[in-house]
């Protein structure tokens, strides 16, 4: 054994006997618990089937969110319901810096680059939470007064609630821009639109997730066309 493996070991066994000595105290308080209900045998049947249960699946990568209930904006009247602000996209002037900065010091993992150097960025199971791409040269010029935001999304439940929202916002003289696409990397329903002041907003649905073998879909594997209303 190495010297170096030694240390990792030495570090490495004190956790391990806490860890040990933590599923031993959970061990008792169950077995305990158990017992005191042994007068009420339903209560008994279910603890010891949730005690049994298995744990969550994790889907490999490629796959859709399963259906799954919802916490979304509690106002059900409401034509848009959002589940979550689901990434943030950025204008860079050095791209290559901001990526090293988002990757190697705050542990971002890139999911996907595209064409354009666009650079699909994420922290958990959704296949981006962050999106880089290059600042144009003419926007560069303006300095300071550079548009900065890319886009902000937002997720909804379906392809069917992206179109009703799209009709909504359509009728409220909203500027929609152009149809709803089914885009990658990602593989997600979306479409974008301006608020007052002229900043790119995004609504999404179905997002590829990253599973367990944290692999992308292939490239080969993306899909880019409209879909009708």
């Amino acid at each position: 054994m190495s010297r170096l493996d030694a240390v990792c070991a030495k570090a490495a066994a004190p956790r391990q006997a806490s860890a040990a000595a933590r599923q031993g105290r959970r061990f008792m308080r169950e077995r305990s618990a158990i017992a005191a209900l042994d007068k009420l045998p339903i209560l008994r049947c279910t603890l010891s089937a949730l005690s049994n249960r298995p744990e969550p699946i994790v889907l490999p990568s490629g796959t859709r969110n399963p259906p799954r209930e919802q916490h979304t904006m509690s106002d059900t009247a409401h034509p848009i319901r959002i589940r979550k602000i689901g990434h943030v996209g950025l204008y860079c002037r050095d791209l290559a810096k901001m990526v090293d900065f988002y990757t190697r010091l705050l542990g971002f993992k890139v999911s996907d680059v595209n064409e354009k150097g666009m650079t699909f960025l994420r922290f958990g199971g959704d296949h981006h939470s962050f999106v880089l791409a290059q600042m144009s040269a003419e926007e560069q010029k303006k300095g300071a007064g550079a548009t900065l935001l890319q886009q902000i999304a937002m997720e909804v439940a379906s392809l069917d609630a992206l179109k009703r929202i799209r009709k909504y916002l359509l009728s409220q003289g909203v500027n929609v821009r152009g149809k709803i696409k089914h885009e990658g990397p990602g593989n997600d329903y979306t479409f974008d639109f301006d608020d007052p002041e002229g900043n790119r907003l995004q609504f999404f649905s179905d997002m590829d997730r990253i599973g367990w073998d944290g692999k992308s879909r292939p490239k080969a594997e993306w899909k880019r066309f409209e879909v009708d209303d």
